[in-house]
């Protein structure tokens, strides 16, 4: 009961499984580590197919997991906006082996490792790179974060 609590799920404890929907069948399952008290836990597209809604929700729960928990969480992802707001560290795969590994700032404003492990810069990175571009300015600031890129941009404006 602890860990479907601290998931959010406790109000679930009667259900069937058949009769839940798929992000609450996440949520029973990341409690059911939980209970287990592991070091660390390792998700495969933790938000994938998921609405806005309990997307947020698992997103939350997995800074929860880092913080509340001191559980060190590995997630495999194509999704860099996510990976951007809770990353810690980012390693990049191809063909099943890392080839880049660092701070999500060193990563993710490195646009030639991004596009060789096809992906896409974060949206927060390219609406900083496409601001700073358009003003003629060249930053040693590399926001990651919403909250970061929205206090760069009121210092820069004012």
């Amino acid at each position: 009961m602890e860990a479907l609590t601290a998931v959010g799920a406790a109000n679930l404890v009667e259900k069937l499984p058949n009769y839940l929907s798929g992000g609450q069948k996440r949520l029973v399952s990341i409690a059911g580590i939980l209970a287990m008290k592991p070091r660390i836990i390792a998700l495969d597209e933790p938000t994938s197919d998921l609405d806005p809604v309990h997307s947020a929700m698992t997103e939350d729960l997995i800074r929860g997991m880092k913080d509340r928990f001191s559980i060190s969480v590995v997630i495999a992802t194509h999704d860099l906006d996510l990976a951007a707001r809770i990353a810690d560290r980012v390693c990049l795969v191809k063909n099943g082996s890392i080839f880049a590994e660092g701070r999500p700032d060193e990563i993710f404003y490195n646009a030639a490792l991004i596009q060789e492990a096809g992906l896409r810069l974060p949206d927060t990175v390219r609406t900083w790179l496409e601001f700073c571009e358009k003003q003629g300015i060249v930053s040693a600031d590399r926001p990651i974060t919403r909250e970061h890129l929205v206090s760069l941009l009121h210092q820069t404006l004012h």
